[in-house]
């Protein structure tokens, strides 16, 4: 699958000039990735109370291995262009979302993918009823 350029809506960057806005490349698990990330998170209790969980791991490798390029962003002055230079900066929301981004292409089709590509914003169009966003059954 080809890489797809996304537009976060990190910090209002939707709101900016093209030009301007943070851009990062972005391509889907393959349905083994997905899988295989599906069936490895684990939780653990920890003393005290609570559980601790690899999700923070998981979404790591995930972002090194299906994001690159970032344009646009700035920490300290410093030009973030990694997602090594990334994890180094308190952006935690916008690692947060590349991550949820690259979940949600992993699951659409090649028409969607091709929708996802052409919205300004960078979102898919969904439609009511779907998986994503289907009413929740306790409402």
């Amino acid at each position: 699958m080809d890489w797809i350029t996304y537009v976060p809506e990190f910090d209002g960057n939707r709101d900016r000039l093209p030009e301007e806005q943070i851009t990062v490349e972005i391509k889907p698990l393959t349905v083994r990735e997905a899988k295989r990330i599906s069936s490895g998170v684990t939780a653990k209790r920890v003393k005290g109370g609570g559980f601790t969980t690899n999700q923070g791991e998981i979404s790591e490798r995930t972002l090194m291995n299906h994001a690159r390029n970032i344009r646009n962003l700035k920490f300290n002055g410093k030009q973030i262009t990694t997602i090594a230079d990334l994890f180094d900066t308190n952006y935690i929301e916008l690692s947060d979302e590349i991550d949820a981004a690259i979940s949600d292409i992993s699951y659409l089709d090649k028409g969607d993918i091709k929708n996802f590509r052409s919205q300004s914003g960078g979102e898919p169009v969904r439609e009511p009823g779907t998986a994503t966003n289907a009413p929740n059954s306790s409402e």
